[in-house]
């Protein structure tokens, strides 16, 4: 996937386009957002501070029981209006719905792979018992896969990788 990322890069130069123009993209600016690690609540709140002082219009935190209400609601109480999302990284199951219920409360872009990285159809039934979007990221590991992740409804935001799917994917 690198190699090939290099020589679609090496013909956007040739060509003298830019590389979006070859894929088909049209923006020429698009807004960032930040993903903070696990860090104490209060460092945690400072950094939100620092990227959206910074120009960032989505922060992305990093999730696990037990570090996921309490983190939630201090950064809410200080930014009730920025977009934010979480990254659970497959660290919930279904039998944990009181708790991802409790996150579902805090007004959420989405919840990034709260299930098993490999699990769409739990994913799928979660998406039916919560009002935030879910985001699938590990379990996108091919072009089929991603196809399928929303007709399952096990999704509704996906992260795919290219490296992960093995190449520019061709999915409509």
């Amino acid at each position: 996937t690198a190699l090939e990322l290099a020589v679609w890069d090496c013909f956007a130069r040739q060509q003298g386009v830019p590389l979006r123009t070859l894929l088909g993209g049209e923006r020429t600016e698009i807004p960032v957002g930040a993903s903070l690690g696990m860090n104490p609540i209060p460092q945690t709140v400072a950094s939100v501070a620092r990227h959206v002082e910074q120009g960032y219009r989505r922060v992305k935190l990093k999730i696990e029981p037990g570090w996921d209400v309490d983190m939630l609601a201090a950064v809410r109480a200080d930014f009730p209006d920025i977009e934010l999302t979480v990254d659970a990284n497959s660290a919930y199951t279904l039998e944990m719905m009181d708790l991802l219920h409790q996150i579902d409360q805090f007004g959420l872009h989405y919840i990034e792979q709260p299930l098993h990285w490999d699990d769409m159809l739990d994913h799928a039934h979660l998406a039916t018992m919560l009002t935030t979007e879910l985001c699938l990221d590990e379990s996108l590991t091919s072009p089929a896969r991603v196809k399928a992740a929303p007709d399952l409804k096990a999704c509704t935001v996906a992260t795919v990788k290219v490296g992960r799917v093995g190449g520019r994917p061709s999915v409509r």
